[in-house]
């Protein structure tokens, strides 16, 4: 449990340094965190007034950003 709550931890703090806000919205609310149901690139594009595309765009883009910080803070 405890270990489960310091992954938690890691991985906001990770997202809330490396990320930027919109990035990190975009991961998560697609990958439904903090709670959340997990939506799709449509959902969250009609929510951010983006297209489907530039969703799936800047997911990549962030996801990019995220394993390049893991590999540099080794996690």
């Amino acid at each position: 449990m405890v270990k489960r709550q310091l992954m938690k931890h890691n991985l906001h703090k990770l997202l809330n340094t490396v990320l930027g806000e919109r990035e990190e919205r975009i991961l998560r609310l697609h990958f439904g965190l903090n709670g959340e149901t997990p939506r799709s690139c449509d959902e969250i594009g009609r929510l951010l007034y983006l297209s489907r595309e530039r969703v799936r765009q800047i997911r990549g883009l962030a996801l990019a950003k995220l394993r390049e910080a893991s590999s540099v803070l080794d996690i």
